[in-house]
C-alpha cells in the first residue's frame, strides 16, 4: 500500500477481486443445459458439483449406466479432493460400479475445467484436477483468495 491507498486486486481474468467472492476459477454452473440427461435422473434440489471439463465423463457415464437400468436414479455427483464422486442407485451393481469406477478414473487424468489431459494438483487447499494452464489460473486466484483474506 502506498500513502494509504489499497492496492487492486485482480482475479486471472482481470477483473476486480473482492473479499468473500468466488474466484472465477472456482466457479461453475451446476444446472448447465449440457447435464439435462443426468439432471433429470436427480430428485429435489438436486445439482452436478463438477466444472464443464468432465461433462463428456458425465455423460457417458449416464449412457452406460441407463443401458444397465433406464430409470437408474442419481443421488449426487460432486468433485471431492480433485476425484469425480458419482453417487446413484446402481452404484452397488457390479456393472454399475465398473462403470462409475472406470469414469472416475478418466476424471482423474483430465482438467476439471476443459477436458484436456490434467493432474491432481494438491499444491493449494482447494484440491483440483487441472492442466497445465488451469493449474496456473488457480494458483493465482489462490494466492488472490490469500491476499484478500489478509487484508
Amino acid at each position: 500500500m502506498n500513502g494509504g491507498t489499497r492496492e487492486s486486486v485482480l482475479w486471472y481474468d482481470g477483473t476486480q477481486a473482492s473479499a468473500g467472492e468466488v474466484a472465477p476459477s472456482s466457479r461453475l454452473d451446476p444446472h448447465r443445459p449440457s447435464l439435462a440427461p443426468i439432471l433429470a435422473r436427480m430428485t429435489g434440489d438436486a445439482a452436478v458439483w463438477v466444472d464443464a471439463g468432465w461433462d463428456h465423463i458425465l455423460l457417458e457415464a449416464d449412457r452406460r449406466l441407463a443401458a444397465i437400468d433406464p430409470d437408474y436414479e442419481v443421488h449426487q455427483v460432486k468433485e471431492k479432493y480433485g476425484g469425480l464422486r458419482y453417487y446413484c442407485s446402481l452404484d452397488r451393481h457390479p456393472e454399475g460400479y465398473r462403470v462409475i469406477a472406470e469414469a472416475e478414473l478418466e476424471a482423474a487424468r483430465s482438467c476439471e475445467r476443459c477436458g484436456e489431459p490434467g493432474e491432481i494438483d494438491r499444491q493449494t487447499p482447494y484440491i483440483r484436477t487441472l492442466c497445465p494452464a488451469h493449474r496456473e489460473e488457480h494458483h493465482f486466484d489462490q494466492q488472490v483468495c490469500q491476499r484478500l483474506r489478509t487484508r
